[in-house]
């Protein structure tokens, strides 16, 4: 998997909760996520994660769990843009294909 098949797994994953054509800023793999200027609030956030981890299943064809001890309170946040978490994804798989 690369980067571009991971964003496009979160552009789906977005798109899973806000509806197609949904409110919010089109997607970018800068769209900031969390925080003040977070496209999503707490519980889209939650939403989204879990849609992301169960298409990351699916393509991976393990578990990849997304939210971890201390991850949501990370300084800096994997969940900050989509291209973090797109990295942030990556380096999970990469940990879990070496095992």
């Amino acid at each position: 998997m690369d980067e571009q098949s991971v964003l496009e797994i979160l552009r789906q994953s977005l798109e899973d909760i806000r509806g197609k054509g949904g409110k919010g800023p089109a997607f970018s793999p800068e769209m900031q996520i969390t925080g003040k200027d977070g496209a999503l609030d707490s519980l889209d956030t939650m939403l989204f994660l879990d849609r992301a981890e169960e298409r990351v299943r699916a393509a991976a064809g393990w578990d990849v769990p997304l939210v971890g001890d201390g991850v949501l309170n990370a300084n800096p946040s994997p969940f900050a843009t989509m291209r973090t978490m797109a990295a942030y994804i990556l380096g999970l798989l990469a940990v879990i294909e070496d095992r």
